[in-house]
Parts: structure tokens; C-alpha cells; sequence
């Protein structure tokens, strides 16, 4: 009925799996991190408790050292990041744990190739309760450097035999296979389905020989298939594919060409007859998957106002039944956390399942506005499959959302003036709204869905009323620039290209001290900076402000003081992600410094403070107020806020609030003043403390350059885990040596002296 976060795992990491130690039960593991979804939730491998779920320890993954390019020039993100699956399995007593590690292409990387968790990728399992890892050969060929399976799916008999299922790997290869071990040591491969991709096994809980396939296919107008066997796949069986009520979806793909994000399948342990299937809505079938009903509707559009069955929202991954009655369950997909009190009910009732999402706090934010009216918060985001949410005076605390839009909402806008708001759905569809906002009014400025980016770029001329979005045609890679003109009016689509505009755009800022027309900076995919003077008018004029130290996908433009101080940021690992220029884009600065190996997503300066910055990051937001210098040093900068990944700032500038978007853990707030924004602490100087090598096997030196007295010492992994910790006497030339014993990887060290801190990015080898 309502949900608490559980304290010690790291606060924003998207979680996959969970498995408990069918020896111990008070040992659980939790696997973290999506391949499937380009690098959006980037998890940092498998945590375990010991004590039955009160405290958490990391135990494996995560980075294993800096970025790397190969001969072909792509970056490898070393690490074991993102686990698809995670299964504890009795083995004569003794608890094996299997993890299925996975990697992905980075979808932001633009023209730079990258690779989260490099070839690192594969089955790995432990046999001392987490304490070491090895990873299990399983190759998909013989050749002089064989390819490994990426698992997706782990499960046990009724037998207890181990059985995996596979998905294309970072080279799209491998999908569609079934493989099985009875020692947990050697898998042999029981069946390879023709064009496979993303592969779920379901297992029965009493006949060893049965199971159930779900696979997504490559083949041409079959993009399902779905087999049963009940000889451990010495023959198999085609099924039928459950048929969706929504005459949208076709009857061949429940799943509405998503089987690679939204593919569920399980089994009632009490009966294998009866078996559930989940794409956009959920089915189940009580004849082995010979016929289906549909036990939800994700809405009341065509054909589905018909169905007397629980609403409940789109996209399942998961489904666990209670033990102790299997017609009851919990459901996990896209609108978070359902409770079915009778799965066989759900065919006739509207009640039978229902939300459970209270205190559960995981919304997912691409992009959010703040209302300039400091009287009343108002506040817009768009998130990731639930609407454009709005809210009128925002407390600091839960609040209750209105969804204007629906489906996923992306790009958001308030305008300056308070007259009204803009909502978004992917691509190019937006609307507009009247403020007060109460429903009506509703001005559709474009409904098209074959130009521009899923979750698309774009940005506000609030003097001009003019919005400006990614154009591009995507039947054709054809490059260019929406401009919806006359918003208060009947919106006009003018489309902008030029010569110079070779690849998609990605971030957009219109200047807000050009006030007559419109000053734009456009951001694209291949680092190009683009300048559109006059952007408003019949002919604009273009400029290139790209230097060669551009490299990858641009995530966000922001003017400083004036127009001629530009910042700029890009998504990428391995390059430096922080520019800046003071004279309008024709000299550039990187101000990366010590800024971990990250994307960026966002980035704001201080209107008080220009020395002062702050960025928007997988990890949370980081501050610096020494942005000016030649290499800025960074610190987390994030009260109240943890590690969150952070997608987006919004400034309202009479009060000078910042409105901080989460990819996970809702929207935040703070404030810029003349000193700092959410630390009380200020930076030790560099000239005060030196920390070498910073690239090490573990054997570092402090040197203190000033008499520090006592200061504390702290290490941090990626995760935002502290992993060391000591006090020390740091006097004048003193030289103090550490060993720390940790595994590869970037971490943060952090020194903290008489109220003053000291930062610096390490490496251990």
C-alpha cells in the first residue's frame, strides 16, 4: 500500500533483477542497470545484503578503468555496468550466484561510437556469497577470438538444471539461443531460433522438460515467435501470438515493435497450463498458450473502450506471483508497481488490478519548466512514458500531477511571460495550452511523428513566440530545423536547412539578450556548433562556431553573462565534455578539469556568480566556482538530491530558483546566490594539497602544501559509494602514503580540512 527507498544501495540506479540465496535467505542480490535502452539508466553491477534487505554493499561490477579507443576508433567503456538478469542456484548445498552482464551501444554518442561495458560483457558467477567473480566461456564460435553470448534471461528448472536464454550482442549477433548446464560450469546450446534477438525462457515448476519461448525476431514480417517444448527442445511447437484489442497493434506483434524493451513471459508454478504473456497490455492463457485473453488495456482508444478489464498502464517487464496463492501477483511496467488480488478476475473486472505506486517516487524526467511567478511554483515535465505532468503551487515534498499530454513527454515550455505552456509527445507533436491552465484552449502546433528524434530537441523564443525543433526527415536523413512561428495564432511550420547542417540536431538555446529576433545556437549529433542569426526571418544567417576539439553528440547550449560567453557540453564518454568560449564562439577553453568521466546533460551558470557553473550529469550535479580558471576543479554539489541522473535546469531568473529534471527520482530545486548553490563548504586551493600518481595500481601520496591538521579522507567509486575512509595529520611537506585496495576503475578522492574541501579524480589499473 505504500513503498519506503531502501538506504545503502545507491540512490538512483535502475534495478533488473532480484534473487535471494535459496540457502540463506537473509542473502539477496540485486542486479542493476539496462542494456536495452542505450545508456538512459546505466546501472553499476550486482549489491548484496546480508541481513534480509537492511544494508546493502556493492559486489560487483562497475567501472573497471578509463575509457578506451580502439583501432577502428570507437570508445570502449570498460566496466561490467549493466546486469539483464540475476539467479541464485543450489548446487548441492552450496549457493552459486549467476549474473548476466550486459553491454550496449550509447545511443547519444552521435558519429563517435561507444560502447558501455566494452567486450566485458557475459555470464559471470560467483561461489563465496559475491566475494569474487568469474566469467563462464560461453562463445557462440570457435574462431581465434570468439564472440560471447550476451545472456538475457537466467532461470532453473523443476530439475534444477540452469537454462539461458540470449540476446544480440554489441555485435548483433548471438540472439535467439537457448542453452543449459547441470554443473553451472559448461552450457550446451539446446536451440538456436532462426533470426533471434531478444530471447525469454519460462520454465515449468514441475515438469523438467517443459518450457516456454518468447523471441524477437528479424525476420520480415514475423517479428515474434513463440514455441513451447516439453522435451527440453528435442522438438518444439509453434503458439499463438496473443492479439491485442488495440486495432493500432498488429496481431503479429503484441508487443508493437518493442519486443526489445517490453518482452514478458512467465509460467504459474501451480499450473503449466496457465501462462502469462506481456507486451503493450498483459495476456494470459489457460490452454498452454493455444488461445489468450487480455487481462489489461493501457487506455480506452478504438476497440479497447469495450474491454471490461483493468486500465493499467503500458509496457511489462515483470510479473511475480505470490507463493502462497499464484492467482495473486505483483506487476512491474512502464507506470511503475501493480497489485493483481485475482489474475483469473482481470478477465471480467476492472478492479481486479490495480496501482500500488504511493511513496513510489522513480519518475522519470527528460526535461522540466519552472514558471516565472515567484508567488506559486509551476512546474512541467516531460517524462518518459507518463505525460507532460504539471503542477500548480509545488510544495517541497510529494505533489499530485495533472497529465496534460499523455504517452511520453519530452521537450517542455512555460513561457517568461506566464501567457501560456508548451507540452510535447515524441517527434515533432506539440501543444499549446493557455495559463491558468484549466483543460481547454488546447492549440495543436504539430502532430507528426516522421521528422525529428523520439524524444526530441528543441527550444523557446518566449519574446518572439517562436519554438524551434529538430526537423529532421527520418525517412530520408534529410537535416533541418522546425520553426513554428505565430503561437499565439495558427501556428506556422517552416522548415530551416543549410549546407552547413550535416547531421541531426541534438540542443538548442535561443538567446535571451537578442530580444527583436531570434539568436539561435544549434547543437548536432557529429559536434557541430552551429549560429543562426535572424533565425526568425526568411533568411538567416549561418555560422560555424565548432572547433576540432568537438567531439560526439552536443547535449546543451547555455549563454553566460552575455552573448558572447557560451557553454557548451556533450553527451560522450572519453571526450572532454565541457567547452567554453568568452568572445561568442571564436576561441573555445575545455573546462573538463577534474570533472570524472561522465556525460553531461545540462549545464547553468550562475546569473550572481559567473566563476560558479553547474552541470547536469549521469551522476548528479556537479559544481565548480572556479570556471574561469584554465582547469576548473569540480565537486558534487546536490543536497537532498544523491546521485540522480540529471537531464535537465530550468532558472527562474527573478529569484534566481533552478529546476533540476531526474532521469528517476522526480524534479528538485535550488537556489544561486552570491556564494555557492548547495554546499556550505568552500574548495581547499590546488596550491594547498597535491594528490600523485593519479593514475596508480593503488599506491597514492598526499602532500600537504599548508599545515592542514586533521582531515578527513574519502574515496568515492562512480556509483557515489564511499569506499575508503580515514583521518589524517596533514602538516606543511609532510608526505603521507596510502594502499588502497581497490578493484580497477575512476574514483573520486575527496579531502576535508577545516571546513574547506579538496577534490580530485584518481584511476586505479
Amino acid at each position: 500500500s505504500a513503498w519506503t527507498r531502501i538506504n545503502g544501495i545507491s540512490e538512483n540506479i535502475s534495478v533488473t533483477a532480484f534473487t535471494v540465496d535459496p540457502n540463506n535467505p537473509n542473502n539477496m542480490y540485486v542486479a542493476t542497470g539496462e542494456s536495452y535502452v542505450g545508456g538512459d539508466v546505466t546501472g553499476n553491477g550486482v549489491w548484496k545484503s546480508a541481513d534480509g534487505g537492511a544494508n546493502w554493499t556493492h559486489v560487483f561490477g562497475g567501472s573497471t578503468g578509463a575509457t578506451t579507443t580502439n583501432s577502428n576508433g570507437q570508445y570502449l567503456v570498460a566496466g561490467q555496468y549493466n546486469v539483464n538478469d540475476i539467479k541464485a542456484w543450489n548446487n548441492n548445498g552450496t549457493t552459486v550466484i549467476f549474473a548476466a552482464v550486459g553491454a550496449n551501444s550509447f545511443r547519444f554518442s552521435g558519429t563517435k561510437a561507444t560502447f558501455i561495458g566494452g567486450f566485458q560483457y557475459g555470464l559471470y558467477s560467483s561461489n563465496n556469497n559475491g566475494a569474487s567473480w568469474t566469467k563462464i566461456g560461453i562463445f557462440e564460435n570457435s574462431t581465434n577470438t570468439p564472440i560471447p553470448y550476451e545472456i538475457n534471461d537466467i532461470e532453473i528448472a523443476a530439475d534444477n538444471s540452469i537454462w539461458l536464454a540470449t540476446k544480440n550482442n554489441v555485435f548483433g549477433t548471438g540472439g535467439g539461443t537457448i542453452l543449459t548446464s547441470t554443473n553451472g560450469a559448461t552450457f550446451t546450446v539446446k536451440k538456436s531460433i532462426t533470426d533471434g534477438k531478444r530471447t525469454q525462457i519460462a520454465t515449468s515448476a514441475t515438469n523438467a522438460g517443459t518450457f516456454y519461448v518468447l523471441a524477437q525476431l528479424s525476420t520480415a514480417g514475423t517479428p515474434i515467435a513463440f514455441i513451447k517444448t516439453t522435451n527440453s527442445f528435442a522438438s518444439t511447437s509453434n503458439l499463438t501470438l496473443p492479439n491485442d484489442a488495440d486495432n493500432n497493434i498488429p496481431a503479429n506483434d503484441f508487443t508493437r515493435t518493442q519486443a526489445f524493451y517490453n518482452l514478458l513471459l512467465e509460467v504459474d508454478p501451480a499450473n503449466d497450463a496457465i501462462v502469462y504473456a506481456g507486451g503493450i497490455d498483459l495476456f494470459r492463457s489457460t490452454s498452454s498458450g493455444s488461445a489468450w485473453t487480455q487481462i489489461t488495456k493501457w487506455s480506452n482508444n478504438a476497440n479497447l473502450n469495450s474491454l471490461n478489464v483493468p486500465t493499467v498502464h503500458a509496457d511489462f517487464h515483470a510479473l511475480t506471483f505470490n507463493p502462497a496463492n499464484t492467482n495473486t501477483a505483483l506487476i512491474g511496467n512502464d507506470g511503475g508497481v501493480y497489485y493483481a488480488s485475482s489474475l483469473s478476475g482481470a478477465l471480467a473486472s476492472t478492479t481486479a488490478i490495480s496501482s500500488r505506486n504511493k511513496n513510489y517516487n522513480i519518475t522519470q524526467f527528460y526535461s522540466a519548466a519552472i514558471g516565472q511567478n515567484t508567488s506559486t511554483d509551476l512546474f512541467l515535465g516531460g517524462a518518459q512514458d507518463n505525460g507532460s505532468l504539471f503542477v500548480t503551487a509545488a510544495v517541497p515534498s510529494l505533489n499530485g500531477f495533472t497529465d496534460i499530454f499523455g504517452g511520453d513527454g519530452a521537450a517542455e515550455f512555460i513561457d517568461k511571460d506566464g501567457a501560456y505552456l508548451i507540452v510535447s509527445y515524441t517527434n515533432n507533436t506539440y501543444s499549446k495550452f493557455p495559463l491558468p491552465y484549466t483543460g481547454a484552449g488546447e492549440v495543436v502546433i504539430q502532430n507528426d511523428d516522421a521528422t525529428g528524434d523520439f524524444i526530441n530537441a528543441a527550444d523557446l523564443d518566449d519574446q518572439l513566440d517562436i519554438l524551434y525543433a529538430d526537423g529532421t526527415i527520418n525517412a530520408s536523413s534529410t537535416y533541418q530545423i522546425s520553426r513554428y512561428s505565430a503561437l499565439n495564432a495558427s501556428p506556422v511550420r517552416t522548415n530551416l536547412t543549410n549546407a552547413l547542417l550535416t547531421g541531426e540536431p541534438t540542443a538548442f538555446k535561443v538567446s535571451p539578450f537578442t530580444t527583436t529576433s531570434s539568436l539561435l545556437l544549434v547543437g548536432t549529433d557529429n559536434g557541430k556548433l552551429l549560429k543562426l542569426t535572424n533565425a526568425n526571418t526568411a533568411t538567416p544567417t549561418w555560422s560555424n562556431l565548432s572547433v576540432a576539439g568537438f567531439v560526439g553528440s552536443i547535449s546543451a547550449i547555455e549563454f553566460g553573462a552575455n552573448e558572447n560567453e557560451i557553454i557548451v557540453t556533450f553527451h560522450n564518454y572519453g571526450v572532454a565534455n565541457v567547452w567554453y568560449s568568452s568572445n561568442g564562439g571564436m576561441s573555445w577553453s575545455n573546462k573538463e578539469g577534474d570533472l570524472p568521466d561522465l556525460p553531461i546533460k545540462a549545464v547553468l551558470m550562475n546569473p550572481l556568480n559567473n566563476d560558479e557553473v553547474i552541470l547536469g550529469t549521469d551522476l548528479g550535479v556537479w559544481r565548480t566556482a572556479s570556471f574561469k580558471t584554465a582547469s576548473p576543479t569540480w565537486v558534487q554539489s546536490q543536497n537532498g538530491m544523491q546521485n540522480a541522473k540529471v537531464t535537465s535546469f530550468d532558472l527562474r531568473t527573478a529569484d534566481n530558483t533552478v529546476l533540476a529534471a531526474t532521469y528517476g527520482r522526480g524534479l528538485f530545486t535550488g537556489t544561486f546566490t552570491t556564494g555557492t548553490l548547495a554546499t556550505p563548504n568552500y574548495e581547499l586551493s590546488k596550491r594547498a594539497f597535491t594528490v600523485y600518481p593519479t593514475v596508480s595500481n593503488g599506491q597514492i601520496s598526499i602532500k600537504a602544501k599548508q599545515n592542514l591538521g586533521q582531515t578527513q579522507i574519502s574515496i568515492y567509486d562512480m556509483s557515489g559509494r564511499e569506499v575508503y575512509k580515514s583521518q589524517l595529520l596533514l602538516n606543511q611537506a609532510a608526505i603521507t602514503d596510502l594502499n588502497l585496495n581497490l578493484k580497477r576503475g575512476i574514483y573520486i578522492f575527496k579531502a576535508k580540512a577545516n571546513n574547506q574541501v579538496f577534490s580530485q579524480k584518481i584511476i586505479i589499473k
